[in-house]
């Protein structure tokens, strides 16, 4: 039988890998049709669409636990914007550069760094890792979700994470004294 496949946005799952349909119309464009049908067939990794952004499933289990993990892995994934620092002197802001910075402060100046920015919040659009609670159709047909029934911590979640990690904020994060970039430019915590 010769499978014709369609590469589509729509993401791959048991209707591909049972081989439902003769046709696929998912983002495999034939490579995982009726791989479950077979003997030695491999359960290929379970993925989904999020605004735009492919993910892969990475873990089931509690809310808290899988919450803590996709935090740590925001964190790592870096802030994600950053805007330019901005020099304060005696409260008000201005732009200025490193040496007028110091000028001012040998002239007794109050003078510091202040920059906007933002860490990556689980829930957000594009995040790097986003968690989700299981449906009542997910608990119903999904082999990962079903291995993990009556364990209780927390309710069943999902942990999602991005096949192609943003890109990281082009501008760095500066010392807040100094105006000079941090040697570590991940966030202390993410949300």
């Amino acid at each position: 039988m010769n499978i014709i496949g369609i590469l589509t946005e729509q993401t791959c799952g048991e209707a591909c890998w049972h081989a439902h349909e003769t046709l696929c119309r998912c983002s495999c464009g034939g490579r995982n049709h009726g791989i479950l049908n077979t003997p030695d067939g491999q359960r290929p990794d379970r993925m989904c669409r999020m605004n735009g952004h492919v993910y892969r499933l990475a873990a089931v289990g509690g809310h808290a636990d899988l919450y803590a993990k996709a935090c740590e892995i925001n964190r790592q994934a870096g802030y994600s914007y950053m805007e330019p620092a901005s020099l304060v002197v005696d409260g008000q802001s201005r732009e200025a550069t490193l040496e007028i910075a110091a000028q001012l402060r040998s002239e007794g100046k109050d003078v510091w760094w202040s920059q906007y920015y933002g860490c990556w919040k689980t829930t957000e659009e594009g995040a790097p890792a986003r968690v989700k609670f299981v449906t009542t159709a997910q608990l119903k047909g999904w082999t990962e979700v079903m291995l993990y029934q009556g364990q209780t911590d927390g309710g069943h979640a999902l942990l999602w994470v991005r096949e192609v990690m943003p890109d990281r904020p082009a501008v760095l994060k500066v010392d807040k004294q100094t105006g000079l970039p941090l040697e570590d430019q991940n966030p202390t915590r993410c949300w």
